[in-house]
């Protein structure tokens, strides 16, 4: 539940193409906004555009695995120091 909340709470965003394409996410994967700035691509170009959002989305995949992998670890952490102390304050 902490770390829903905590993932929740977290928003970061990426860019692709030189910041043509610009989304803003949470770490529970929502996407909140996505941008796209007209004078950096060529809106005739379809596949121009769709392999610019395929990098972004990947990349926001790529981050939010970043973030829950570093975020578990200080849960981890502790959860660790939290029973240390239950089982050494108990000998």
């Amino acid at each position: 539940e902490q770390l829903q909340e905590t993932l929740a709470a977290l928003e970061m965003e990426e860019l692709a193409g030189d910041g043509a394409v610009k989304i803003k996410f949470n770490g529970l994967r929502e996407i909140l906004d996505i941008s796209l700035d007209l004078s950096k691509v060529d809106t005739s170009d379809s596949e121009e555009l769709e392999d610019l959002l395929l990098v972004a989305f990947n990349n926001v995949q790529a981050k939010i695995a970043a973030a829950e992998e570093e975020e578990n670890k200080v849960l981890d952490g502790f959860f660790l120091v939290c029973l240390s102390k239950v089982l050494f304050e108990s000998i």
